[in-house]
């Protein structure tokens, strides 16, 4: 009894001693294959070399455009009428229902997200047609412009829509390194606003 009990931690320790091992010999040999080689600098010159760069940079641009099929979830505003209102209980609602939101609690607030949308259409539109990929097509790159021109319209359409005339900040994006009296300036009339969305979308 005691020597087959013996015999069995022996077997035991074997085993032990063998997992061990066999686990120091995998850390070990993972060792360089976990090493991270330095990845080479992606640059904003970069992007324009090739078309997988510069598409992921157009579908940046698209990605702003809201979810129509969801108006319900995204437009708090469907109800907003005085013969229509919206029984969800999700505070943006509510904020309709009572008629008490204002200019901080505006119910999903885009004032940013599509100004954001602009400046990347503005430097979509001021690189695309410099992509260098013998790839890609002059069809290809007129495509992406036009169309991230568009974008760029709607996404006007869609801040008058909800905080009448705002701001046209033109084809060149922004210098965010100027200072803040270099940056002001008066919003545009709605009349120039309307005007520059309708020659944009007809161009």
């Amino acid at each position: 009894m005691l020597i087959s009990n013996l015999m069995n931690m022996k077997h035991m320790l074997k085993k032990i001693v063998a997992i061990v091992l066999l686990c120091s010999a995998a850390a070990t040999s993972c060792d360089s294959f976990l090493d991270r080689q330095e990845d080479e600098t992606m640059t904003f010159e970069k992007i324009w070399q090739q078309r997988s760069t510069t598409l992921q940079y157009f579908f940046n641009v698209m990605g702003y455009l809201p979810n129509d099929s969801q108006i319900f979830y995204y437009r708090p505003e469907c109800g907003a009428s005085d013969e229509g209102t919206c029984c969800w209980a999700w505070n943006a609602y509510q904020l309709i229902n009572f008629g008490s939101w204002n200019a901080s609690n505006l119910p999903h607030d885009n004032f940013n997200k599509y100004y954001q949308a602009i400046r990347d259409c503005n430097i979509f539109l001021k690189n695309v047609m410099s992509c260098s990929d013998p790839v890609v097509t002059q069809e290809d790159l007129t495509l992406w412009y036009n169309c991230a021109r568009w974008a760029r319209a709607y996404y006007y359409f869609l801040l008058m829509r909800d905080f009448g005339p705002v701001f046209l900040v033109g084809d060149e994006p922004m210098d965010f390194t100027a200072s803040a009296a270099e940056l002001a300036r008066p919003r545009n009339t709605w009349e120039e606003c309307v005007n520059y969305v309708v020659s944009e979308m007809e161009w």
